[in-house]
């Protein structure tokens, strides 16, 4: 497509209705270009890596119907778009950029990293909208949501440019189709910023940031002048009619300014178009080499980059910087036109002809940057076509002033500046929103229906980042399961020996028959007897005290022969010398020294143990005593109950129980749910 392709040219059933000027110099962005990407082995090989084979395998009608509709993108990108194909045109563009924005979110960069520097790694190639010759290929799915974003905007905005804006629901579509276009770029950058492949030192003009944000802000501008169209016909309060034309004007210098830096970034780092896998590399310097620009001022600088980038940007892109140009200062100019109206209707007549004078001069401006602009002739005829208008009335308002009014005309600079009022923002276009699940039917292949009704072909897929987050989860978990069940078991234990020092629960047996020993004890107090009772205890605790005494007095003996004999084995080294050396016993005495050593610390413990052990005989003297009564003595002082009554029946022996089999509960449920925590799901959701 030529540079006059961004200017369609006059058509009759676009003639806008406006007394001043019309809607046929509104643009829109050429399609880009994509060439063939074999998608089918790429997600085969992704889903079986990243999920499995049996998943990959479930997945490949669905596959193939992905890589279908991306073959059927790519053949709207080839043709050229008309009237007729427009609204198929954005509906499939459309299809496939929500299944790329939904694949992105389920697999994130996922995929160009299980697939990097493989044989099923995915290529994406697409040439520049902007230069078609130059061509970028790279292997991130996030390059290709990107490209398809920009093509989705570029259809939405060729259907724009072909409403019918003399009518109001024309104009109303044209602004909305507009404001989807500029959506569409908005999330183009966002799935831009941050990443690998924006930094790409080959990418080509029209994918990178700057020309995502000019080509925006030029979405912006047009449809905002769609209320600007709507409020001057419908002759609306000059202020609030200046205010739209003010944004207008804003929009229109902010696309300029940001396609002025994508073309200065041509004289820098050249108009890319290479596919080059990496970040832009430093240009080394060259000490031979001398900096044109080292030595100029800011404004030689600037004009410096300006004609050398116009040696090296493309024809389009300059063409489009004109016409933004122009146009800005056209809207400034219109601005200040009806502006000049709430001056009429408020009798300063004077300030009415300083803002027609201005606007004037703006007018002027703008149709001296839309001459001869390639592409360019309907920017053109509109400016001139604003200028007869605006110098029009500005040569009417002159004779009215000076034959009639005479008023002083102030100087415009004493003139209040007018607010600019946005009231368009990038919106994304409904065709982009997820549809609802569709019904389990099938077609007559037997495939399911979901992508063909834009459902996700890979909802049965766990998101990769929410199987990470999952996998983190369950590793807490079982660490909280693990330390939980470590508490419990300790609380166990703790509440067992407690129990056990207050005798619970085997007490409680003996509240089954009253003044009678329990069976069990009888039996031990019958065993305790017969081995001597307390006494034999003490008697065997001073035995154990006694062997120890004596292991103590034979390691002493034996240290004693231990140093007799290396005081003979010195004395005979001394003696003999070398000759002594290969039958001398030192080595045998030290082995003997260190095991006497180790001993002597065994005993030591063995002592420490002893100790501890007649104390706690000591303390429990007074309890001990009682080993020493019969069993009728010891069956006396079992606690019984008032006459006509049972232990058993007692509230207190009734609480106590209650108490145990709520505790024992407690510790059985707090086990049992540890142990029902489910296991981690698997990778296929």
């Amino acid at each position: 497509r030529t540079a006059a392709a961004l200017c369609p040219g006059s058509r009759g059933h676009r003639r806008s209705a406006n007394l001043f000027w019309g809607m046929e110099d509104l643009i829109f962005l050429d399609l880009k270009k994509p060439s063939k990407a074999d998608l089918q082995k790429g997600l085969w090989a992704f889903i079986s890596i990243s999920y499995s084979r049996e998943q990959a395998d479930s997945h490949m009608p669905a596959i193939g119907e992905v890589h279908s509709l991306r073959e059927s993108s790519r053949q709207i990108s080839l043709k050229a778009l008309s009237d007729a194909n427009a609204d198929d045109s954005v509906g499939l563009l459309a299809r496939y950029a929500r299944l790329l924005t939904s694949m992105g979110s389920r697999f994130g960069t996922a995929v160009d990293e299980a697939l990097r520097r493989t044989e099923a790694q995915l290529a994406f190639t697409w040439n520049d909208a902007l230069r078609p010759e130059a061509k970028c290929t790279l292997s991130q799915l996030g390059f290709e949501r990107a490209c398809a974003m920009f093509n989705l905007a570029a259809a939405l905005s060729y259907r724009a440019t072909i409403q019918n804006t003399a009518d109001a629901d024309g104009l109303r579509a044209a602004c909305q189709d507009f404001q989807h276009a500029a959506g569409c770029l908005d999330a183009a950058v966002g799935s831009a910023a941050g990443t690998r492949w924006a930094t790409y030192k080959g990418l080509t003009l029209d994918v990178r940031p700057a020309a995502f944000e000019g080509f925006r802000a030029l979405m912006l501008a047009q449809a905002q002048r769609c209320f600007f169209e709507r409020a001057s016909r419908d002759a609306m309060k000059g202020a609030v009619v200046a205010k739209l034309a003010a944004q207008v004007g804003l929009f229109y210098k902010e696309a300029a300014g940001a396609l002025k830096a994508l073309r200065d970034a041509c004289e820098r780092e050249g108009p890319g178009g290479d596919a080059v896998e990496g970040p832009a590399k430093k240009k080394k310097n060259n000490p031979y080499f001398q900096d044109p620009k080292a030595n100029m001022t800011r404004d030689e600088r600037e004009r410096y980059q300006a004609e050398t980038a116009d040696k090296v940007a493309p024809p389009l892109l300059l063409s489009l910087i004109a016409q933004a140009e122009a146009q800005a200062t056209l809207f400034e100019s219109w601005a200040q036109f009806h502006a000049a109206s709430e001056h009429e209707d408020a009798y300063e007549y004077g300030s009415q002809v300083a803002r027609l004078r201005r606007a004037s001069e703006l007018v002027g401006e703008a149709a001296a940057k839309a001459a001869g602009v390639p592409g360019g002739e309907a920017c053109a005829l509109a400016m001139n076509t604003a200028a007869n208008s605006i110098r029009e009335a500005e040569a009417v308002a002159e004779k009215h002033n000076a034959t009639v009014y005479i008023e002083r005309v102030p100087p415009f600079s004493s003139l209040p500046t007018i607010e600019p009022k946005a009231i368009v923002r990038p919106t994304l276009p409904s065709e982009l929103a997820p549809p609802a699940p569709p019904p389990p039917e099938e077609d007559d292949d037997g495939r399911d229906s979901a992508l063909d009704s834009g459902f996700d072909p890979f909802a049965s897929l766990v998101p990769l980042t929410v199987l990470e987050d999952a996998s983190v989860y369950y590793a807490s978990r079982d660490d909280v399961l693990r330390q939980l069940g470590d508490e419990v078991e300790s609380l166990d234990s703790t509440a067992e020996a407690e129990l056990f020092a207050m005798g619970l629960p085997h007490a409680l047996a003996a509240c089954d028959d009253d003044a009678k020993l329990p069976a069990a004890l009888s039996e031990a107090v019958a065993r305790v007897h017969g081995s001597g009772g307390a006494a034999a205890l003490g008697e065997m605790l001073a035995n154990v005290k006694q062997k120890t005494k004596d292991l103590d007095s034979l390691a002493m003996s034996i240290d004693a022969l231990l140093e007799v004999e290396e005081g003979a084995d010195a004395q005979l080294h001394q003696q003999h010398g070398e000759r002594w050396a290969c039958v001398r016993s030192s080595a045998l005495t030290a082995d003997a020294r260190r095991e006497l050593a180790q001993t002597r610390e065994e005993i030591a413990q063995a002592e420490a143990a002893n100790e501890a052990l007649s104390t706690h005989h000591a303390d429990h003297e007074d309890c001990l005593s009682l080993l020493d009564l019969d069993a009728g003595a010891l069956a006396g002082r079992v606690p019984q109950a008032e006459e006509g009554s049972r232990l058993a029946d007692l509230e207190c022996v009734g609480d106590i129980r209650t108490l145990l089999a709520s505790l024992s509960s407690c510790s059985e449920t707090r086990t049992a749910a540890i142990a029902e925590a489910p296991p981690p799901p698997g990778g296929g959701g």
